[in-house]
């Protein structure tokens, strides 16, 4: 004889599920949350991924205090100061990396 706790379990698994993804009114809510970063937080990430070296420039493919890849300038809608053009690569010349540096922090 089997028991019916098995028998509900994919059951109770779909309604935590939608539990999960919908709040009281039905409408879905996102599952990924975007945090606002403040100046603590931000200065934390640089000295763990660069010690805030501002003397790095682009090497073998990251590029300044946050050590930015391309990919990720990329996806973030390839952010950049005024005096550059969001379609430069990241393989930019000094004054581009200077600035660059200087937006990061």
């Amino acid at each position: 004889m089997e028991s019916k706790g098995f028998a509900t379990l994919p059951l109770a698994a779909v309604i935590l599920l939608l539990c999960m993804v919908t709040n009281g009114s039905g409408q879905q809510t996102p599952v990924v949350k975007i945090f606002q970063l403040d100046e603590v937080c931000l200065g934390c990430m640089c000295e763990a991924v660069s010690d805030c070296n501002r003397s790095l420039r682009c090497q073998e493919g990251v590029c300044g205090l946050f050590r930015i890849t391309k990919p990720y300038w990329m996806d973030a809608n390839r952010p950049t100061v005024p005096q550059d053009q969001p379609t430069d690569e990241l393989g930019m010349d000094i004054e581009q990396q200077k600035r660059l540096t200087l937006l990061c922090v």
